[in-house]
């Protein structure tokens, strides 16, 4: 739906339109509809407008005139510009053409049909534009099938309330039953609960708004405005739609539908037809007039309508009933668009008050087994088990006593558990299954368990069960853990979920997960080891991290999408706390057991225990004891959030784990000896190099055992304070603090993510401090972190000084491997490229495939273009002009890329060359002096 200035909506009661806004705004779209029927060969319409309290004011008008002048008329004489008009949009015979309304036996071959995508809403009033987004929605899909099925002549409209569809085609060369069928073949694939596509609109003198008129359905509000229709798109093709494809379809869904609904049992089809409640109070409480009668049997009594609340029908609006019999109701809609409906379709829009329920109490086993009976018409479950009041006086016991307990829904994917109680050789067991098994087909094979039932009574079964649950009160799980951003307000979610969303669920932790959320111990317990045994040490930096980890997953999923986790590590000798810092920092929001493990494990079950996970930092014991695991690759994964692109076994690509969280991992030595020296790696790890964590060993002792019995505490403390001051004080934080780090940190090539990194970390110190007012050193933690990069960027120019040192000895060492010039062109195996004695220089061209590999090495790196293109800016390889690389011959081959070196004349004898005069005299000088054996004293002999 457009908000277009071009559009009128009415948001007030008393706001009419007027003749000059008719005029400049709703004729010209009425023109645009007529047209669109006259090129569809209809000349004639039958113009109605329906008016409550009002006769209807109806006529046969002609659209052959090119201004349209008789429709225009009929509008203005009848005052209704600013009303609801409906219309006929299929061509009628001419023997009608003299009557004031058509009827279905008025249209020989009607080659249209009307595709009514009508929201859910109370009878009387307008939609809401969430309602009309889902009618859209459905219209979208509908197009998208057209277009499969080849269907390009069809024309699309907002009708005010909903969407609307007519499609033309050559109807007549099918069975009259083809458009219903096309109906019900749609909704069976395309409704919603919110948007329905009405079957009944099959009909030859169907009626459709005159696009470009107004909806007036109800008073007009904010919310539920009165809404100008109008034309959204026209489909036209010169050819008329070949319906062929469009049956073939339409035939093999209902027939799979079918199929479907004879494996589902009655009530899945059909909603149960009664329901608990008092009729009038239910009646009442809506301030619905009726009238009450008796109904032919005892105990029955008739609330009679005297409007449908259902829907505003056209025809009459009489029809519509509550039937009470004993505590139960019932609906009846004598309208043919309506029949089918029931009371738990009248509840969806009228709630059943809480005057008006007749309570059911939740099933007790204790009570049960005692003699209580529970009656849920038809069937009464007693602790002899299950019976059905088949009739009037006929009862059929179909199982052994069975109810269901307790159910479970999953917050992320609406999956259900339900427990079963139910008794088993006298004997009461219970049991948790899936959803699916509450239907046909699927609670006999619950009969491996123990559960009794009478194979032939299992719809009867599935039909107790699905009415019974409606006593149960629905447990909400969850699996994802940290923040959750799919609600109208952020929410953390640890065991129980927190934030102030009002569209949040109250949920609880699935007992499957993975990770222990559930508090342990108390707060003030864990605050005064905190204030004994962290405070004034280096463990201080580890309360901060342990946040850490929850601010960068609030960053990331709001407003820095980009940022990317950094990978901690500790690394130390033994006993200087790196464990008991691991502990400590998983411990504020998670149980040591659940969120530590040992490097004892494969990247796809790391990447596994992650998933899901957005905040709740993570920790891996001793990288040096797994050494099989790409340390490289895991530390991408972890930064990026993502596990890599997998296949399903059918080929199709395996949806991917996702999270947003921290790793804290611990070795004895640094990370750098486990990962690649790649560039962008510096700036994705954070490094904590020989640190001492704690004051003293039984210091250490103490934080463990306080930590492992009372972990969760300090997350949930942090977390309530957190939506009391408005969680949007961390984006505000992080941006001051990153600045702060900008400004402080050393130049360098990743500075800004370096920045990043550090920031999240002297955000959540800053939190600390103003959430659970513990006075940790921000300025202390932020200084030690600026250290750590001044130290970071120091063995940097340390590993790029070795670098070209390191090629060098090994050119020297592997000067066998490289022909002389002269050579060159003779067949030479194992060779590694050329060289040859110049003036000056040696000069070395070594293979690019060969060098490149050997740079992988030598300086640990995946990718050596950025360690080549160093050595060429400090001058060791030579190029000519932009070329990195030298072509020359070898072999009698083709020309071959290589890496030119020019050395010193003093490593010729490295490549077998002789040594320049001047070298050999300066060699012979050295080799001629006389030394005596005497004159070495013992120490200085090495063997």
């Amino acid at each position: 739906m457009e908000n277009r200035e071009d559009l009128i909506k009415i948001t007030e009661k008393d706001t009419q339109v007027t003749k000059e806004e008719f005029d400049k705004l709703l004729w010209p779209k009425m023109r645009e509809t007529t047209d669109y029927l006259k090129r569809k060969g209809i000349t004639h319409l039958n113009v109605r407008h329906f008016a409550k309290g009002e006769p209807t004011k109806t006529s046969i008008v002609s659209i052959e005139a090119e201004q349209q002048r008789p429709l225009y008329q009929w509008i203005i004489n009848n005052q209704v510009w600013g009303k609801t008009i409906n219309i006929t949009f299929n061509q009628p015979e001419k023997a009608a053409l003299s009557k004031t309304s058509f009827g279905n036996t008025d249209f020989k071959e009607p080659n249209g049909v009307l595709i009514d995508v009508d929201t859910v809403r109370k009878a009387g009033t307008s939609a809401t534009i969430q309602m009309v987004s889902v009618s859209e929605k459905i219209v979208k899909k509908i197009e998208k099938l057209w277009k499969d099925l080849g269907i390009n002549n069809y024309l699309v409209a907002f009708s005010g309330n909903g969407m609307h569809i007519i499609l033309h085609g050559d109807f007549k060369n099918y069975p009259n039953t083809f458009r219903k069928k096309l109906l019900e073949a749609l909704a069976s694939e395309f409704d919603e609960p919110e948007a329905k596509i009405d079957t009944v609109t099959h009909d030859a003198a169907r009626l459709t708004k005159l696009y470009g008129c107004i909806a007036t359905k109800g008073d007009p509000t904010e919310e539920t405005p009165h809404r100008q229709s109008y034309i959204v798109s026209i489909h036209e093709d010169k050819k008329t739609n070949d319906l062929s494809k469009l049956n073939q379809w339409v035939e093999e869904t209902l027939k799979k539908n079918q199929s479907e609904a004879r494996k589902t049992p009655t009530l899945e089809k059909k909603k149960m037809v009664w329901m608990k409640g008092n009729a009038k109070k239910w009646a009442d409480h809506y301030g619905f007039s009726y009238k009450e009668k008796a109904g032919d049997k005892p105990g029955i009594t008739i609330l009679s309508f005297e409007k449908c609340p259902m829907k505003d029908h056209t025809n009459s609006p009489y029809g519509f009933a509550l039937i009470q019999s004993g505590d139960f109701v019932m609906v009846q809609c004598m309208h043919e668009s309506h029949k089918e409906i029931t009371i738990y379709d009248f509840n969806e829009l009228y709630p059943r008050p809480d005057e008006a329920k007749i309570g059911q109490k939740p099933i007790s086993q204790t009570h049960l087994s005692a003699g209580e009976k529970y009656d849920f018409f038809p069937y009464l479950l007693s602790n002899e088990g299950l019976v059905w009041k088949k009739g009037d006086d006929k009862k059929i016991k179909i199982s052994s006593p069975v109810y269901i307990n307790g159910i479970k829904k999953s917050i992320e994917d609406n999956t259900v558990q339900y427990q079963l109680m139910y008794k088993s050789n006298d004997l009461w067991e219970k049991i948790w299954v899936d959803g699916s098994y509450i239907q046909a087909g699927m609670l006999k094979k619950l009969s491996r368990v123990g559960l009794e039932f009478k194979a032939n009574f299992e719809n009867n079964l599935v039909d107790f069960l699905i009415e019974q649950k409606q006593t149960v009160e629905v447990c909400y799980s969850h699996k994802r853990i940290g923040w959750d951003f799919r609600h109208m307000e952020p929410v953390f979610r640890l065991f129980n979920s927190y934030g102030n969303a009002n569209d949040m669920f109250v949920s609880q932790l699935d007992e499957g997960a993975i990770f222990d959320l559930k508090p342990t111990g108390n707060y003030d317990t864990w605050l005064q080891m905190v204030k004994t045994d962290v405070l004034g040490t280096y463990m201080e930096m580890m309360l901060a991290v342990g946040f850490a980890s929850m601010v960068f997953a609030y960053l990331k999923g709001t407003t820095y999408p980009e940022l990317t986790a950094p990978f901690i590590n500790l690394s130390n000798r033994t006993s200087t706390g790196k464990t008991t810092s691991q502990v400590f920092a998983v411990s504020l929001f998670s149980s040591p057991n659940s969120s530590m493990d040992s490097m004892n494990a494969t990247m796809n079950s790391i990447i596994g225990t992650l998933a899901n996970n957005h905040g709740i930092l993570y920790a891996l014991d001793e990288l040096a004891t797994n050494s099989t695991i790409d340390v490289t690759q895991l530390v991408y994964a972890v930064s990026t959030g993502k596990d890599r692109k997998r296949l399903n076994q059918d080929g199709t690509i395996r949806k991917r784990s996702s999270f947003s969280t921290m790793i804290l991992t611990s070795a004895e030595n640094p990370l750098t000896t486990f990962v690649k020296n790649e560039t962008g790696m510096r700036a994705r790890i954070i490094e904590f190099s020989g640190k001492t964590w704690t004051k003293s060993a039984s210091s250490s002792e103490k934080i463990k055992q306080v930590s492992n019995n009372n972990y969760g505490q300090a997350g949930i403390k942090f977390v309530k304070r957190l939506f009391e001051e408005g969680h949007q004080i961390i984006t505000s934080t992080f941006e001051e603090e990153k600045r702060v780090m900008i400004a402080e940190l050393p130049q360098s090539s990743v500075k800004e993510r370096i920045a990043n990194n550090y920031a999240l970390i002297t955000t959540a110190a800053r939190l600390v401090i103003q959430l659970l007012e513990i006075p940790i050193r921000y300025d202390f933690i932020k200084n030690e972190l600026i250290l750590l990069e001044q130290e970071a960027i120091e063995f940097a120019k340390n590993e790029q000084q070795g670098i070209d040192e390191k090629v060098l000895e090994f050119l020297l060492s592997n000067g066998q491997h490289f022909v002389q010039f002269s050579n060159a062109k003779k067949p030479v195996y194992n060779a590694w490229g050329i060289c040859q004695r110049k003036n000056d220089y040696i000069q070395v061209n070594i293979f690019k495939n060969k060098f490149e590999d050997v740079v992988k090495k030598l300086a640990n790196v995946e990718n050596p273009k950025r360690i080549i293109q160093e050595l060429i800016d400090i001058g060791m390889i030579y190029k000519e002009g932009d070329r990195k690389n030298k072509r020359i011959n070898v072999d009698n081959r083709k020309r071959v890329p290589t890496y030119e070196f020019h050395l010193d004349l003093e490593y010729a004898a490295y490549f077998s060359f002789s040594l320049p005069r001047s070298l050999e005299i300066n060699a012979k000088e050295i080799t001629q002096q006389e030394i005596s054996i005497d004159d070495i004293a013992p120490d200085d002999l090495e063997f």
